[in-house]
């Protein structure tokens, strides 16, 4: 299992910040690509890559809403899908993950529902294809609920990401240790990626330093035992649940030091 750690746009310059995650024993990097990324800084990322000699995966961008039952959404959601993919090829990428999302009140409308679906099967056989052009897996996110079927169809894989399931199972009034182990059980085999990361349940925040919120640790153990993935990233981008303060690499080497402990690596 290889242990990774979020780059986004605002950890510029990249280089140094690279030096740093990988100093404190991380194995890769899972670099999101929202705007402007690829737009303005493509050239910079790629030459600091080269010169750390890091590994990479790759997050989709947020914007690029591939369940888009909008015709004019959903084809430039591909569109910026597919650039974002042919960036993500240009170096040795372990994966590239993605969120199957829309804004859409009306998704519980069956007809609306059936254009969703119709539309995020177009966006996966695209992506499933280039994934395999480009040499890397493709992995599609659990913030929506998508049937293992689905998974399978396009050869694709899951990426469980702790927080997400947790809030989502909060504001269902569900117990969310119940729904992260259901989660690990409905796509056992097919997880490729976790996103561990800590959670307030009552502010409804995440990606929080491990320690720092609600999660039970003991149960994050058991589940990455269980799911078994070949990646794990500390997906930590704020140090409390005000999201006031973005974390850092103080709050990545804390959270990495605790996740040792937990996993035994």
């Amino acid at each position: 299992m290889l242990f990774g750690a979020p780059l986004w746009y605002g950890n510029r310059p990249f280089k140094h910040f690279i030096e740093q995650v990988l100093a404190l024993g991380f194995d890769f990097l899972e670099i999101a690509l929202d705007y402007p990324v690829v737009e303005e800084a493509s050239s910079e990322l790629k030459r600091d890559v080269n010169r750390t000699s890091a590994r990479v995966a790759f997050h989709g961008p947020l914007d690029a809403l591939i369940a888009s039952p909008r015709s004019e959404i959903f084809e430039a959601s591909l569109k910026v899908l597919e650039k974002c993919m042919s960036f993500a090829g240009e170096f040795e990428t372990l994966y590239f993950n993605m969120h199957a999302t829309h804004l859409t009140p009306t998704f519980r409308f069956k007809r609306v529902k059936q254009k969703i679906n119709s539309n995020l099967k177009r966006a996966l056989k695209v992506a499933s294809q280039l994934a395999r052009e480009y040499g890397f897996e493709f992995c599609l996110e659990n913030n929506g609920i998508v049937d293992r079927s689905v998974i399978e169809e396009f050869d694709i894989c899951v990426t469980l990401d702790v927080g997400h399931a947790a809030v989502n199972a909060y504001r269902s009034q569900k117990d969310y240790r119940t729904e992260l182990l259901r989660h690990a059980r409905r796509y056992q085999g097919l997880i490729k990626v976790v996103h561990a990361h800590d959670f307030s349940l009552k502010a409804q925040r995440d990606h929080l330093p491990l320690g720092a919120g609600d999660l039970d640790l003991d149960l994050l153990s058991r589940l990455v035992r269980k799911a078994s993935p070949k990646y794990l990233v500390l997906e930590v981008f704020w140090k409390s649940c005000t999201r006031a303060s973005p974390a850092g690499t103080v709050e990545l080497e804390e959270s990495l030091k605790l996740l040792a402990k937990l996993v035994k690596f």
